[in-house]
């Protein structure tokens, strides 16, 4: 279960509960294939009260607050394998209504939004691995989005270290590194704008990754190439 406020920026802010499931079936040679279903409580927030906006008498404005309550779902499917995986994602499944005041009923909705991922390391040598990975996403109303992803893991002592870079096509170029230790994992991300994003023209993230044990779970492997199913852990 998971409880969320995202305030999207601007006028628009989603406060929300999701339950979510999965069910793994192993297949041949150590690989698996895992579905999920998550149900999703939302209430959707539009403050049109400190808008600058053009024309002050738009009847689609209110000039305050109005919110919406709406039940939506998402479902996935992973394919993976101790070197690779790939799946595909599908998120407001159901299409509810937003119900915003002045917007026509064919966009005043939450739009279903889809998405296709896969993966794969190559091991350069005992210490060495390079993973590439790539993402396409896309809705019934845009075109596709493409993000790029490549990055060094070398492990040494029980350490990983790992650096990469990334494209998010028409977007950004981004930078990272990080390292695992243990349970520990941090890692640093620097994102520099390519497209017109006129709210930052740079942005900067910093995770702090603890490893929780267990039996079962996604993922065959640490950054470091041990398993985590030797090891009993799964990253949260």
């Amino acid at each position: 279960m998971i409880f969320y406020n995202d305030d999207m920026g601007g006028a628009v802010s989603q406060t929300g509960v999701e339950i979510a499931g999965s069910y793994k079936i192993n297949l041949p040679n150590t690989d698996a294939v895992s579905f999920g279903l998550s149900l999703q409580g939302i209430q959707f927030g539009f403050d049109s009260s400190d808008l600058n906006v053009w024309d002050q008498d738009d009847p689609a404005l209110t000039g305050g607050m109005e919110t919406s309550f709406s039940v939506d779902a998402s479902t996935g499917i992973m394919v993976y394998g101790t070197d690779y995986s790939f799946g595909a994602a599908i998120s407001n499944l159901f299409q509810s209504n937003v119900n915003i005041s002045g917007v026509e009923d064919e966009y005043n909705q939450h739009i279903r939004h889809y998405r296709f991922m896969g993966s794969y390391t190559s091991d350069v040598s005992s210490k060495v691995a390079v993973q590439t990975s790539g993402m396409i996403r896309l809705t019934e109303v845009t075109p596709a989005q493409l993000d790029f992803y490549s990055r060094a893991i070398y492990s040494v002592y029980q350490v990983a270290y790992w650096g990469g870079a990334g494209l998010r096509v028409g977007d950004a170029i981004t930078f990272s590194l990080g390292a695992e230790f243990a349970s520990v994992g941090l890692s640093y991300s620097y994102d520099i704008t390519t497209g017109d994003n006129v709210l930052s023209q740079h942005s900067h993230e910093i995770n702090l990754t603890y490893i929780l044990a267990h039996r079962r779970g996604f993922g065959k492997k640490t950054l470091s190439s041990k398993r985590i199913l030797e090891s009993k852990r799964l990253v949260k």
